[in-house]
């Protein structure tokens, strides 16, 4: 064994070679610490395994890099690893198992070499010892043999084989990237299978994003009214006992149905019943004042 004046020791023991590299102060130095530079004395790395005094803190092992550049020495912790077993990267005081500090670019990247692979990504479960896992996530950038397709981002329930959230590049050439939840094909920049909640919607409605602005007229909105026939049903994912009220795409006036006939559009149904019901009251306006004046009529005739 070394002594306490002994800075450096490279043993030859039986099971291989061995390194040994000791502080001379026990229990209040910095620690010990080994580091290979260049011949111009430029750059060089450093393994440090910290004590007491370390500026750091201590039980610690640290991985830095310094370097010299025009007479100025810069100094960059890179790797520390620390007694309870956490690791930084960028950082010497990590509060996670795994802790990166890059403030000026991504700081984690994993990569699918194979680009017909299913991708890359990472698995996050939640493990309770001694039953089976109860919460398991899985986030995923997709590659061509992912069973979602390719040029997607994916979060999926690994414990209800559910894919949640999908963001799709150049899902399609007029909604182009789009956001699906419930699906992983959206066809709109965002796509939701199942129901939405929220306290309010409002539709983006100003002159200023607005072209060829014309009234709509009463004819073109009764006739549209005429054709639209409510109808009640259940969507083939659901229970039969789930019973909506609503259109069918493909049977609407083309003023509400969408391009692909898919959807209708409810603020197009919600202006053809304003359209209406304004000539409606126009018309009831004109019968109550044809009523007053037969009602006039009649009592002086009465007289």
């Amino acid at each position: 064994m070394p002594t306490f004046t002994e800075r450096v020791v490279i043993n030859n023991p039986t099971d291989g070679l061995g390194l040994v590299v000791e502080s001379p102060v026990t229990g209040v130095g910095a620690g010990a610490s080994l580091t290979t530079t260049e011949l111009a004395g430029s750059q060089g790395w450093t393994i440090f395994a910290t004590g007491h005094a370390a500026a750091i803190g201590s039980d610690k092992l640290n991985v830095s890099r310094d370097t010299v550049h025009f007479g100025l020495r810069s100094h960059a912790d890179l790797l520390t690893l620390t007694s309870d077993g956490k690791v930084g990267i960028g950082t010497t005081s990590p509060g996670f198992k795994l802790e990166i500090d890059a403030p000026n670019q991504a700081g984690l990247r994993i990569t699918g070499p194979d680009t017909n692979g299913v991708g890359a990504g990472i698995q996050l479960a939640a493990l309770d010892p001694g039953t089976p896992t109860v919460n398991s996530w899985e986030i995923l950038a997709t590659g061509g043999r992912a069973a979602q397709g390719v040029e997607r981002f994916n979060i999926r329930d690994l414990i209800n084989s559910e894919d949640i959230f999908t963001i799709h590049r150049n899902a399609t050439p007029i909604a182009g990237t789009s956001i699906g939840i419930g699906t992983t094909t959206p066809t709109h920049k965002l796509h939701v299978i199942g129901d939405v909640g929220a306290t309010a919607f409002n539709l983006t409605s100003s002159r200023e994003i607005k072209d060829n602005i014309v009234n709509l007229c009463s004819q073109e909105a009764f006739e549209a009214l005429e054709h639209l026939s409510p109808v009640k049903f259940n969507y083939k994912t659901e229970s039969a006992k789930n019973v909506h009220i609503g259109f069918v795409a493909e049977d609407a006036p083309e003023l509400v149905a969408t391009a692909d006939r898919k959807g209708v559009s409810l603020m197009e149904i919600v202006a053809i019943l304003a359209q209406a019901v304004k000539e409606q009251q126009n018309t009831i306006k004109a019968l109550v004042e044809k009523t007053h004046m037969l009602e006039s009529v009649l009592s002086g005739a009465g007289r």
